[in-house]
């Protein structure tokens, strides 16, 4: 990831439900020898989106299995299929709305 604090983020999320995850800094979309690439909600910059869809589509004709959360942010891709839609806690304060109904992508 390139933000340090999704990695931190990352870190307590998988303590809390027991999963072993390997995640690195980096300033690059090149996702390496991944298994699996999780990617967050990265679709909300014009900028870096088409970037972003490019580079998880790579990674998935590579073999790797491929999800990104998708709350439905404005670059959001079209055409992916969607794996399944969860409840996530929003921020009434911030996004007005208590529950945001979520897109998991799978490419």
């Amino acid at each position: 990831d390139r933000d340090p604090a999704a990695l931190v983020a990352l870190a307590l999320t998988a303590a809390l439900d027991d999963v072993r995850v390997e995640a690195e800094r980096a300033d690059s979309l090149f996702v390496g020898e991944a298994e699996v690439v999780l990617a967050g909600d990265v679709f909300y910059e014009r900028a870096d989106a088409g970037d972003i869809v490019r580079a998880l589509e790579a990674a998935r004709a590579e073999g790797c299995e491929v999800f990104a959360g998708c709350p439905g942010r404005l670059f959001s891709p079209e055409g992916v299929a969607v794996y399944r839609y969860v409840d996530v806690p929003g921020a009434l304060e911030l996004e007005g709305r208590e529950v945001a109904v979520t897109k998991v992508l799978r490419f």
